[in-house]
């Protein structure tokens, strides 16, 4: 199991919740020996200040073994369980957010690059504008679907996220896009991968991150924000006679496809553009569904 599976690989809310079931655990300790050795009176409080410490005490027990010993199992369980339906090692993390590290290694690894995402703020929060561009000079070759700000399903979206503002996510995402290309502007030469961004326009059906063998694959949920949501992350392709890695390679492809016309920036070597008009183009939807 990686070590990002560890039930030893805490996250800092668990450290906090360990503070808290500690003075849980103290306060109901406090007022159960308050109640049993110092005189109050009436009997009845000092039975109510017994009975409040009790609860305070158990409190803090059930917390503690839900944190550190029931829920790491469980998520472990799970990682066994969806490692064996689709027959590649597996590795399940709570948030996308948590990716920062998984994808450097990944792209550090890899030669080619694909993702689908809703505004990419995950990603490029990981990875900067100069270190993709270094990974392109490297020789890695990506290709980008980044939703279209300005599409009726961003507004739908945007409503059942509510918490976060997916325009302003997405154009800072294309100004991070526009750091890369302008990287390429100063230095061209000694570029010897690709980078070619496409927006897309329709549902966001999942979120994805393949580089060569290895996927990352992350849920939309009607009331989270997508970042926030589970990811599985796949180590492997699955074995040949289950379907799900070539349907995810299909999904993407069929989306690269009908999205041709729609390149915000491409780089290819000594070639390369840069396209905030596509904005206003007519293939995009804006406003009202095909």
């Amino acid at each position: 199991m990686d070590k990002q599976s560890s039930s030893d690989d805490r996250n800092p809310s668990d450290a906090k919740l360990l503070w808290i079931n500690s003075l849980l655990f103290l306060s109901g300790l406090v007022l159960i020996l308050s109640g049993t050795f110092i005189l109050i009176s009436p009997a009845w409080l000092s039975n109510t200040v017994i009975g409040l410490g009790v609860g305070l005490l158990g409190t803090a027990v059930a917390g503690t073994l839900t944190a550190w010993i029931i829920a790491p199992h469980s998520t472990e369980a799970l990682q066994k369980a969806i490692s064996k339906a689709i027959g590649a090692p597996a590795i399940v993390l709570p948030k996308r957010s948590l990716l920062s590290e998984t994808y450097l290694k990944m792209m550090k690894e890899a030669t080619e690059i694909e993702i689908v995402g809703l505004t990419l703020k995950a990603f490029f929060v990981s990875c900067s504008a100069q270190d993709i561009a270094e990974h392109i000079r490297q020789g890695k070759h990506f290709k980008i679907l980044l939703l279209f700000p300005d599409a009726y399903v961003t507004q739908i979206r945007q409503r059942e996220e509510k918490a976060t503002d997916l325009v302003a996510d997405i154009e800072a995402s294309i100004r991070v896009i526009e750091g890369i290309f302008k990287n390429w502007q100063c230095r061209r030469r000694g570029w010897h991968g690709s980078f070619e961004v496409r927006f897309y326009d329709t549902l966001p059906y999942l979120a994805y991150f393949r580089a060569d063998e290895q996927f990352i694959i992350g849920f939309y949920y009607h009331h989270i924000v997508g970042h926030h949501s589970e990811c599985i992350l796949v180590r492997q392709k699955a074995i040949l006679e289950q379907d799900i890695a070539t349907n995810l390679e299909k999904h993407f492809g069929a989306l690269w496809q009908d999205n041709g016309g729609n390149t915000l920036c491409r780089i290819d070597k000594r070639q390369g553009f840069f396209r905030p008009d596509v904005r206003s183009n007519a293939m995009l939807l804006k406003g009202e569904l095909k």
